[in-house]
């Protein structure tokens, strides 16, 4: 999800009619995803682009280039990285922007699910009450600290945001902006959304927001991989990005005098 204000939306989650079982799509893709394994900077490398062509009204002339990072290495496998490099295409500067990730858990059923921020190491936790279920999971902002958590029942009754009658560009808008709500919610049906801004973009400028997704059974050792995450993001930063798109020509020249 992207916005500005609460008129100006640009997302791919859940939508407005009242059922709240259908999706927004407002993004329109350039580039189909690909997968590359080995990648350039992990194991496994997911890239694809899309633009906010879609959005109507609320377009702001955006193009949004999507990775993500997967590691096999022991320390780095219980989480992925997902990357947004958002560059504003548009004629005018984009200010006040937050973006963010929705995320509605059903960990095993829907019930009993349970979220809240955990303020020691920035990022959105969810694990559920039953004890024959261990894993819990977390999303966090590593590109930046403007972090934004918004933690609500799905129902309404905890958090001020009910997606049983639709999610509404203005639930969408409080849920981005509120800054951080520490919680905890629930148990029952919970979703959040792990955001970050504002951020400013001028013309022809762009930016990195970058999230890390990760699981584990042990909360020390899923706080571990979200810092092991945020310490993978600043090595990924640290390699200058080749660009992703297909060579318009190739050429083979004469070798010679090199042997081949």
């Amino acid at each position: 999800m992207l916005s500005t204000a609460a008129n100006q939306i640009i997302n791919s989650a859940r939508g407005q009619a009242n059922n709240g079982n259908t999706q927004d799509k407002d993004f329109q893709s350039e580039i189909p995803f690909s997968l590359k394994i080995p990648g350039v900077k992990a194991d496994v490398e997911v890239y694809g682009v899309f633009n906010d062509n879609l959005a109507g009204a609320s377009k702001l002339g955006l193009q949004v280039k999507q990775r993500s990072y997967s590691h096999s290495a022991t320390a780095d496998e219980d989480f992925v990285i997902v990357r947004y490099t958002i560059k504003n295409v548009s004629t005018l500067p984009v200010t006040g922007l937050y973006a963010g990730l929705y995320f509605d858990w059903d960990l095993i059923d829907g019930t009993g699910d349970r979220t809240e921020w955990n303020v020691a190491g920035n990022y959105g936790k969810v694990w559920n009450n039953s004890a024959a279920f261990t894993t819990k999971v977390a999303s966090a902002l590593i590109s930046s600290t403007n972090y934004s958590f918004k933690p609500f029942m799905n129902d309404g009754t905890a958090g001020g945001i009910s997606v049983y009658d639709g999610f509404s560009d203005l639930e969408k808008w409080t849920s981005l902006s509120s800054g951080v709500v520490t919680g905890p919610i629930g148990a029952g049906d919970i979703s959040h959304v792990t955001g970050g801004g504002p951020f400013n973009i001028a013309v022809g400028d762009s930016i990195e927001v970058a999230f890390a997704l990760a699981a584990s059974d042990d909360d020390l050792k899923l706080g571990q991989a979200i810092a092991n995450a945020r310490g993978k993001w600043t090595g990924i930063t640290s390699v200058k990005e080749v660009a992703g798109e297909v060579p318009g020509t190739f050429a083979l020249h004469q070798n010679y005098p090199n042997p081949l």
